[in-house]
């Protein structure tokens, strides 16, 4: 088994550029948003060209309102709503929380925390380093002397005394690890939100005690004045709420709501704001003895966040964002008054806090995977699903795509297999209107992370959460059987078959370690055929079969090509490894085609031309850098016959021709 060159690290991380503006104009109904290609031309190659934006309703999951402006978190990232709006950028996915500790904007999301200096430019992100943990993060609160804690679900609470740079464990005491919120008490101290009730820190965050009389979920809190004067209200997820007077340390019952809590807010005129799972937003007059409808067009589905500044109180929902003008008379609203039942009195509406308006945001889905399916770009995210350009040019929700979708392959026939936890599903090429996604494979067994197709109806599934197994399949995916694999606890981090032979790749993240194992014979017998030290997080493989298109040198052999953190390989035809290139940025997604290989890096675009022989890759001058794409707003590459497709941060692909020669 041979060892892959040095040991691999990720590079340290850059400050984009600014978004590039494109130098021609598009045509009529073409979208174009910051960061898109330049439409330059180069030899070689035809002009960008590109899609509208996907219009998706992409669910607000976080918001902060701060004087730099007001940001939102997403399942795809973060962008900035105003003073000027921004392209949705990544630093993390499923942003569930946003904070603001001494000139830092501190994010929160399902791979950790990141953090963002206000006043640069607004893709300019650093992850966090956290210490023993992994889990998302649902709350984050700032306290004095640059104190950021953050709430996990499954790692309890995280704290940093660095403005965000790094976390630590601050769990002591907390006899439950899963916590689902955070709020500083009016006074001094900090309580913790879990399913086993409250928990209250005098001491910045560093040890907890239980505060006795809760006994149910909890999922938020807000400051509220009460006639004792600064008080609590928690909001539980069997739809109560709770009210406190001494800082949380006691709590009594206050009015129920129609569905689970979410999130509370209170405002500037002492009103306070509910939202629920899929009943709206909610709010009191009377410190949350009652609850009534807020109304507007906030009244309908789950309402995820709740922020508010000097002037407007902002509601994150499943369909965007929307806000309300902060009022001074609200407060003077009388006891069951309802002046806008059945109105359209927007003064009244304004008064009892029912005028809601919806707010321009950024796109901010996850769609950040990029196929081509029935020769159309093909657009997949792990909870937005998958989405198709139609033959009118406009994007197509593809319905009944399993949710969450942990794979998605186009085979050979253009058909889409695609799994989530419900387990394997197949939808049939360019479906008819009444054809629908089969269940092929049901439940865990199902449930996989990595797809491969070859010709004739071969295929190969790796499991999602274990490597001790695959799926293979001998008719495209309409049936699938067991194979032993090899890779023990550790599921393939990728899957690829080029010429005959199946290459997996598996990631110990602990360790550091990436494993590339070989099958000849479709997956019945492996072998361990290189290792290489890495700490980057994608681990990517690609067929560069020179031999499958007419621009191929003849004396260039079919080849596998890997990318591991900031190296790319590629496998010979004699089973060799070879080192064809470092990236010092590192790669971020890669894809073959009849062009050639092409790579995408923190700095660039590049393509090794398939008429270039596998020796001749190594050379610098060999590799081609391909204008007009600003790498900090790609997200992922296709090859679609001679095009190179680009995915873009928002939703929006665009693709060059690699022109044929004499």
């Amino acid at each position: 088994m041979a060892e892959l060159a040095e040991p691999m690290t990720p590079a340290e991380p850059m400050t984009p550029t600014d978004p590039m503006t494109p130098t021609d104009p598009m045509a009529p109904g073409d979208l174009m948003a910051p960061g898109e290609p330049t439409a330059t031309e180069s030899p070689g190659w035809g002009p960008w060209r590109g899609s509208p934006v996907v219009d998706l309703a992409s669910p607000i999951l976080s918001v902060v309102a701060i004087p730099d402006g007001v940001w939102v978190g997403g399942l795809g990232g973060v962008a900035r709503v105003a003073p000027v709006p921004t392209a949705c950028v990544r630093p993390l996915t499923c942003v569930a929380a946003l904070c603001v500790v001494e000139g830092w904007l501190v994010a929160g999301g399902a791979e950790g925390l990141a953090r963002h200096r206000l006043g640069d430019p607004a893709e300019a992100w650093a992850a966090a380093e956290v210490q023993g943990g992994a889990a998302p993060v649902s709350a984050l609160v700032a306290l004095d002397d640059d104190v950021v804690l953050a709430a996990t679900l499954g790692d309890g609470v995280l704290r940093s005394t660095d403005r965000g740079r790094t976390f630590v464990p601050a769990s002591f005491g907390l006899t439950d690890t899963e916590v689902s919120a955070l709020v500083v008490v009016p006074g001094g101290g900090v309580l913790a939100g879990t399913p086993t009730g409250v928990f209250l820190s005098t001491n910045l965050g560093r040890a907890w005690r239980g505060c006795p009389g809760v006994d149910a979920p909890v999922a938020a809190f807000t400051t509220a004045s009460t006639t004792s004067g600064d008080g609590l209200v928690a909001g539980l997820e069997t739809g109560g709420t709770l009210g406190s007077v001494d800082g949380g340390r006691t709590w009594s019952p206050l009015g129920a709501l129609p569905a689970p809590v979410t999130t509370l807010a209170t405002t500037a005129d002492g009103m306070l704001l509910a939202g629920t799972v899929d009943r709206g937003l909610w709010c009191s007059f009377d410190r949350g003895a009652s609850w009534r409808p807020a109304g507007g067009s906030a009244d309908i589905g789950s309402v995820h966040c709740l922020a508010r500044d000097a002037d407007a109180v902002y509601a994150g929902t499943d369909d965007g964002l929307v806000t309300r003008r902060e009022t001074p008379h609200a407060a003077h609203a009388p006891e069951g008054a309802d002046d806008t039942e059945g109105t359209d009195d927007t003064e009244g509406a304004e008064a009892t806090g029912r005028h809601w308006a919806p707010v321009a945001a950024p796109p901010t889905h996850d769609l950040d995977r990029l196929l081509s399916w029935c020769d159309r770009p093909l657009l997949a995210g792990c909870r937005s699903g998958l989405v198709h350009l139609g033959v009118g040019g406009g994007w197509e929700v593809v319905r009944g795509a399993p949710f969450p979708l942990t794979a998605v392959a186009v085979t050979p026939e253009d058909a889409l297999v695609a799994s989530g936890p419900d387990g394997l599903f197949l939808l049939p090429p360019a479906p008819a209107e009444d054809a629908g996604w089969t269940l092929v494979l049901p439940g865990s067994a199902g449930e996989v992370g990595c797809l491969a197709f070859g010709a004739g109806g071969e295929g190969w599934a790796a499991p999602a959460r274990h490597g001790d197994e695959l799926l293979r399949t001998s008719d495209g995916g309409r049936s699938w059987q067991p194979l032993r694999a090899p890779f023990g606890t550790l599921p393939a981090a990728a899957l690829a078959y080029v010429d005959g032979v199946l290459v997996a790749a598996t990631l110990d993240r602990r360790r550091g370690l990436a494993t590339v194992w070989v099958s000849d014979d479709g997956g019945l017998a492996w072998r361990q055929e290189a290792t290489a030290e890495t700490e980057w997080p994608v681990v990517g493989l690609a067929s560069a079969s020179a031999a499958a298109t007419p621009l191929a040198n003849a004396e260039a052999p079919g080849r596998a090509g890997l990318s591991l953190g900031r190296m790319l390989f590629v496998r010979d035809a004699d089973g060799r490894w070879s080192r064809l290139r470092a990236f010092p940025t590192g790669i971020r997604a890669m894809t073959a085609g009849p062009a050639g290989l092409a790579v995408l890096t923190e700095d660039g675009l590049w393509l090794l031309p398939a008429t270039t022989a596998a020796a001749e890759g190594t050379e610098a001058d060999t590799w081609i850098r391909v204008e007009g794409v600003e790498p900090a707003s790609a997200y992922d590459l296709a090859a679609r016959g001679d095009d190179l497709l680009v995915l873009l941060a928002g939703g929006s692909v665009w693709s060059r021709n690699r022109r044929r020669r004499g």
